[in-house]
């Protein structure tokens, strides 16, 4: 139960940072005179079998997902159709929303001073060491690799931190601090984050530029670096990982078995047509 319920909490919370950074992106878009096309806020399925909560805001469609990590905007023009300027405050927006967000709430709680020290020590530790995180992660690739002391998660020693954050303050320290991670890794030059996006965008002035050609070779490279990035944790706790999976699948098994049946009955009434159909 215990896991269970850290789990919902972790759901929630990232549910909750995830639409920070896209209504960033929402609002800028609207703000520049972009349309927007489709806000996604979670992961709810594919093609037709998503399921998904459907609501409008501002005439802008919204669709929620049940798993987080996972959010998406689709305007008109697309980002690297639309005007320079337009598509660079949109990209820009969503980091900013997260930054901005968690910075201002850690200083309603711990002080404008805390709030500026927190944000400035983030962004050191994530540049500063992105070389030597890219040099784990392609070490990690290596058969013989084994992880250094202090990485390996505990399925039921994690359980209870996410409890621990359950209480006033911690929780808005958490959040907070989450918020200013994800806004800070989204500016960083790597598809298909934001960071990488602009970079895309800056290309489309290069002669010659086919937007579609170039924006997949370059967010194929993106994600292959996001696995390097990823690779010490993930073999260090892959356990650990499926552990929390089998729980968070646990919670939205509902939903999933909501639409493995509509696409049972879809097949069952493609195979056998209703009579005098034509």
């Amino acid at each position: 139960m215990n896991a269970i319920v850290a789990a919902v909490t972790v759901l929630i919370a990232f549910h909750a940072i995830i639409a920070i950074h896209e209504l960033g992106h929402a609002l800028a878009a609207r703000a520049t005179g972009l349309r927007i096309r489709r806000l996604v806020l979670g992961y709810g399925g594919i093609g037709r079998y998503r399921v998904t909560l459907k609501a409008y805001i501002a005439g802008a469609p919204i669709e929620i997902g049940p798993v987080p990590l996972y959010g998406l905007i689709e305007v008109e023009p697309d980002e690297l159709s639309a005007p320079s300027g337009a598509a660079a405050i949109t990209i820009l927006a969503g980091p900013v929303a997260n930054i901005a967000v968690g910075a201002a709430t850690l200083a309603i709680i711990a002080g404008p001073d805390r709030a500026i020290v927190a944000v400035r020590t983030l962004a050191e530790a994530l540049w500063h060491t992105m070389p030597e995180i890219i040099t784990q992660g392609l070490d990690a690739l290596r058969p013989s690799w084994q992880p250094p002391s202090g990485m390996r998660l505990d399925f039921a020693e994690s359980v209870t931190a996410v409890h621990r954050l359950l209480l006033w303050p911690q929780a808005a320290f958490a959040l907070s601090a989450a918020s200013i991670a994800l806004g800070l890794t989204n500016l960083l030059p790597i598809p298909p984050l934001d960071g990488g996006k602009l970079v895309t965008l800056s290309l489309r002035w290069v002669p010659g530029f086919r937007k579609e050609v170039i924006q997949a070779a370059i967010s194929a490279a993106g994600l292959v670096l996001l696995l390097v990035i990823q690779a010490p944790f993930l073999r260090a706790n892959w356990r650990e990982i499926l552990q929390w999976a089998a729980v968070t699948a646990a919670i939205l098994l509902p939903l999933t078995v909501r639409a493995v049946l509509a696409m049972a009955r879809e097949a069952r009434a493609s195979h056998h047509p209703e009579k005098g159909a034509p």
